[in-house]
């Protein structure tokens, strides 16, 4: 008899442990797939990422895909700058977001071969398949050559750009995957720009947002860093409002998205 008491205890277990991993793309959302340094470098965790996703064979917009080749080699150019101003300055946030930059270009790989999307990017440090992105890294690493100041600068306007461009990339998708690892992302970037803004200021430099805007950016650098929770894109309501040139902060976005017009059921095949 306690033998077989010991059987159903295991097999309750077993039954528990997968009723817990059965866990909704909206409760996986939930959870914290980032690893916050006390610098702010932010880390995806990848095996935990892909624990989370769903991966469902659907077909993906043009948008989705544009979206993805875009944020594999921008992702990339942030590692590339990043790496090549550890080297000329030796500086630890450098080295450390460098690295983060890494698992951050990996997770969008990741989605890439899933969706059995061609990875755009090249082996090369510093050069880029895509001519725009190859433009911008040839005028940031000129300019993040000039000091070890300008290079903090650099540093934190590229997260400034890739705030941006998660949020614009956010708005043109509801695949749940494809979401999952943008809102990551997007933490991630966050947390970076607000690493950089503060070694600019223990350096006595004052940074000002050039793409964000001021309330966006305000808000940003005056909240902790994140560590993976929060509503998703549809539901914060980020959008083109963050810009510079636009109106609102973190709650202020666009009028419609892709959210609106497609149910968050209904997936995003054509």
């Amino acid at each position: 008899m306690k033998k077989l008491a010991h059987i159903f205890l295991l097999v309750g277990i077993v039954l528990t442990a997968c009723e817990q991993h059965e866990m909704s793309g909206a409760e996986l959302s939930e959870l914290s797939l980032l690893s916050v340094g006390l610098d702010g470098n932010t880390d995806l965790l990848i095996h935990s990422l892909k624990s989370a996703l769903v991966v469902e064979p659907t077909e993906l917009t043009d948008a989705e895909i544009e979206g993805l080749r875009w944020m594999r080699e921008e992702e990339k150019l942030a590692g590339d700058l990043y790496a090549l101003f550890n080297a000329e300055y030796a500086m630890r946030i450098f080295a450390n977001i460098s690295r983060s930059e890494n698992t951050h270009t990996n997770a969008v790989i990741y989605l890439l071969e899933q969706f059995e999307i061609e990875d755009p990017a090249v082996d090369a440090s510093g050069v880029f398949a895509n001519e725009t992105l190859q433009g911008i890294y040839s005028d940031l690493k000129a300019a993040g050559e000039v000091s070890l100041l300008e290079a903090l600068k650099v540093g934190a306007y590229v997260e400034e750009l890739d705030i941006l461009d998660l949020e614009q990339r956010l708005e043109d998708t509801c695949n749940e995957d494809i979401e999952l690892v943008y809102e990551n992302l997007l933490r991630g970037s966050r947390n970076h720009l607000r690493a950089f803004t503060r070694v600019l200021a223990q350096n006595g430099f004052d940074y000002e947002p050039t793409l964000l805007s001021d309330e966006y950016y305000t808000e940003t650098i005056a909240a902790e860093m994140e560590r993976g929770r929060g509503a998703g894109n549809c539901a914060l309501g980020y959008g083109y409002a963050n810009r510079k040139n636009g109106n609102g902060g973190l709650s202020g976005g666009s009028s419609s998205s892709v959210c609106d017009r497609i149910p968050a059921s209904g997936g995003t095949g054509q």
